[in-house]
């Protein structure tokens, strides 16, 4: 059954505890800053929970807005992924099928019963955009696409996704594009500043602790793309500083709380096996390579950060939620621990 799944800290332990079912497909979330409400990437919608209900287990959505319509199969807007605005004003969800990032105003939204009034327009970008970050300093918006758009003008240099290896390039690389917050909360179809092209099928984002760098894992090339934030937009391609090979058709991304490593982790989606068990590969920063390879669950595919330097991995394969502290990792590199990001290790 979809839904978003409540995991209660006791003892020091989380722990499943309930269930809150949804009808679409739930997959992105992001809580905004007072802790008061959860949003939700869901397909077709963007839903809104209330968390302290969520918490009790009482009945806790306070409504939804339908996005704009798909592609013809589905007719849906696709949505995978939402952030909120440091200020918690606003919320940004991206629209895999329809190329956009709806951005909707969430005072308006409570206000006018969650109709589609809220939602102050889109912004245009490439093909399947999938990830939405803020810089440190909440004036800048970072995107994920899979596909750039023709136009922007980058060399044809990927194929499909699972296709030949020796298949001739048919396909633009994936590109970030950097976002005027301010503008996109007021005048969205005109807020891009910039765009700066990656390697194939770009799919997550990480940026490093002090915001100057961007780690972006692409699914179709096997490989992590470092980006320079400042130069994202220059012509260039200033912005693109390495492209270092990781594992089979990588997804999740997380820079470490220290800056020191960069945890990818590898899906094997498209690969010999399907979407068996999954692994996490430890970049380390200054070398710019993979120094460590970790177990994890099946289809490791996304990072998100707790309390502090907790770190949540969900496997999506495996219906779990790995939980470690990002700390240990220096252990697992130097040998000092033995490390299993698997779910339940044995």
């Amino acid at each position: 059954m979809p839904g978003i799944a409540v995991l209660l800290c006791r003892d020091g332990r989380f722990a499943f505890d309930h269930l809150i079912p949804l009808s679409s497909q739930p997959t992105g979330v992001a809580i905004t800053p007072d802790g008061d409400l959860l949003v939700v990437a869901d397909d077709a919608y963007a839903a809104f929970l209330r968390t302290s209900d969520a918490i009790a287990g009482r009945p806790s959505l306070a409504g939804t807005i339908r996005l704009s319509n798909g592609d013809i199969e589905d007719d849906d807007a696709g949505a995978s992924f939402a952030s909120v605005s440091p200020d918690g004003k606003f919320a940004f969800v991206s629209d895999e099928q329809t190329a956009t990032v709806t951005v909707i105003d969430l005072m308006k939204a409570a206000t006018n019963a969650y109709t589609r009034d809220a939602i102050v327009g889109e912004v245009d970008v490439g093909n399947a955009p999938i990830t939405t970050a803020f810089s440190r300093d909440g004036r800048t918006l970072y995107v994920t696409s899979e596909i750039a758009r023709r136009k922007y003008g980058f060399p044809i240099s990927c194929r499909e996704e699972g296709a030949s290896a020796d298949g001739k390039p048919e396909l633009p690389p994936g590109v970030v594009f950097s976002i005027d917050v301010a503008k996109a909360e007021t005048q969205p179809s005109s807020s891009i500043l910039g765009k700066a092209a990656t390697d194939c099928a770009a799919v997550r984002l990480s940026l490093s602790p002090d915001g100057r760098f961007a780690w972006v894992t692409n699914r179709g090339s096997n490989t992590l793309t470092l980006l320079d934030t400042s130069a994202i937009g220059q012509s260039n391609g200033a912005a693109r500083l390495a492209s270092i090979l990781v594992g089979s058709n990588p997804v999740p991304v997380l820079a470490t709380s220290d800056g020191r490593y960069v945890l990818v982790g590898n899906t094997n989606r498209f690969g010999a096996g399907g979407t068996g068990r999954g692994t996490i590969f430890v970049i380390d920063v200054h070398e710019r390579r993979a120094i460590a390879s970790l177990d994890a669950g099946n289809f490791p595919r996304e990072f998100d950060r707790g309390v502090g330097t907790t770190v949540f991995l969900s496997n999506n394969r495996s219906d779990s939620v790995t939980i470690f502290d990002d700390r240990t990792i220096a252990g697992c590199v130097n040998g000092r621990m033995k490390c299993n990001l698997a779910p339940n290790p044995q």
